[in-house]
């Protein structure tokens, strides 16, 4: 007599159990979907703690002390590295982070050193490599500016390229004018503009025989270009030659402004320059040319304003570079 309700009760029993299977197959299914999507994924990724960073960091920190404070670890190459590559793991995996800078710099120092230890060129060009690289990438991040110190540093101290050294102390004033390292960076230009005159003299005298009896020098062109911090003119030459430079005052008599000027020995006008450049940039109102004698060249940079400049040269090809600062 219960058949026919016992019946019904199994059909629905086993309905019941085949909704909840199906549900479940399809929960299963929607959470491989989802989990294992690389969109999900990179939502992961993406939110990885910033505070994992900064333990990843003290951890290299915590290798690097290991490192220099062992006599017998500075011996062996792997024990460096093995440092280094802690700190670049931070900067890959948390490029975005202020880590990564430090991480970076702490990376090119741990390379400079090792430069000491092992005297090979490629050591010295990574940690130059990475200091450019912060420069370039982070060039808010407040460790930027001494990347760019260190920079100078290594052409000074470690490649002994003391003309190349003076243009990376340049850019920390240029790049970094408020920063706590242009100071420093001025001290360097300072002392390496006394070295760079030496060496140069004995180059001039040298260059000079190479070329005697060969006529005179052409100044080929006169160029400007202007920053917040100075104004840099540069005259193109296509030798070596002698030069001397004096700073005038105003001549209210005749109303010349305050004027600074370049003698140029053994040298002619090229026909082909322009010898009057206007600038106006606050700084200077104009540069100007003329053959002062049969085998003088005089350029003069009328001032509008000065806080201090410097007179060099650099070789190859031969210029004369006048930076006028506020």
């Amino acid at each position: 007599m219960c058949f026919l309700p016992c019946l019904d009760m199994e059909l629905s029993t086993r309905n019941k159990f085949r909704a909840v299977n199906q549900i479940l197959v399809f929960l299963a299914f929607s959470f491989v979907l989802v989990f294992a999507s690389p969109t999900f994924r990179d939502c992961e990724a993406s939110t990885k703690s910033p505070s994992k960073a900064t333990i990843l960091l003290k951890r290299a920190d915590r290798c690097r002390a290991r490192l220099l404070a062992s006599k017998k670890k500075k011996k062996y190459r792997h024990y460096w590295l093995r440092c280094i590559n802690h700190y670049a793991h931070v900067a890959k995996a948390y490029p975005k982070s202020s880590e990564a800078a430090f991480a970076l710099y702490r990376e090119a120092r741990l390379y400079a050193m090792l430069y000491i230890y092992s005297g090979l060129d490629k050591d010295l060009g990574k940690a130059l490599s990475l200091y450019r690289k912060i420069v370039e990438k982070y060039p808010s991040h407040r460790i930027a500016d001494d990347a760019q110190y260190r920079i100078g540093e290594i052409y000074y101290k470690y490649k002994k390229d003391p003309a190349k050294a003076y243009v990376e102390f340049l850019r920390v004033g240029i790049k970094f004018p408020s920063s706590d390292s242009r100071p420093k960076a001025e001290k360097m230009l300072d002392k390496l503009a006394v070295q760079l005159k030496k060496r140069d003299l004995m180059k001039e005298v040298a260059e000079a025989k190479k070329y005697d009896g060969g006529g005179l020098a052409k100044v080929k062109d006169i160029r400007h270009w202007s920053t917040p911090n100075y104004t840099r003119v540069v005259v193109d030459l296509d030798r070596p030659v002698g030069y001397q430079h004096h700073l005038l005052k105003e001549d209210i008599s005749t109303g010349k402004p305050r004027r600074i000027y370049i003698d140029i020995k053994g040298a002619r006008v090229g026909s082909d320059i322009d010898t009057r450049i206007p600038i106006k940039d606050g700084l200077l109102q104009r540069a100007r040319a003329g053959q002062f004698a049969s085998s003088m060249v005089r350029v003069v940079l009328d001032l509008a304003s000065i806080g201090g400049y410097k007179v060099f040269h650099l070789y190859d090809p031969f210029r004369i570079v006048v930076d006028v600062k506020r």
